[in-house]
């Protein structure tokens, strides 16, 4: 039995996460989106490993016989999204928006507790 949509499924699996962070946090759409574009590009790494480090079972036999696949694409535009923001996002670490308008909080290491982007607090 072949499996072809074994790793189309798996690599579509980050897309759950991806979602919910998306849904869950507004506030960083932006650097999730920008950081998930510029890491997608790192699957055209792929025929660096294929087929001499792993050969996957890709969607129309696409890594093996191009070296490149959809699946890989699909992988690290997830990946980046979730690690750009799961840190910030899980521990409240970093710029956040707070109830003001407009204004927003310092991270919890800012030496003055004031930023650039909210002089008054």
């Amino acid at each position: 039995m072949k499996f072809h949509y074994v790793w189309l499924v798996w690599s579509s699996a980050f897309l759950a996460p991806w979602i919910a962070l998306y849904a869950a946090y507004p506030h960083r759409r932006s650097t999730m989106w920008r950081t998930s574009a510029f890491l997608a590009l790192f699957g055209l790494t792929e025929p660096l490993f294929v087929p001499a480090y792993w050969n996957p079972p890709s969607l129309f036999e696409l890594a093996r016989r191009t070296g490149f696949d959809l699946e890989s694409f699909i992988f690290a535009f997830a990946i980046g999204g979730v690690g750009a923001v799961l840190y910030n996002a899980r521990a409240n670490a970093g710029t956040r928006v707070t109830g003001c308008t407009g204004s927003r909080s310092c991270p919890p290491s800012s030496p003055s507790r004031s930023c650039m982007c909210c002089p008054g607090m």
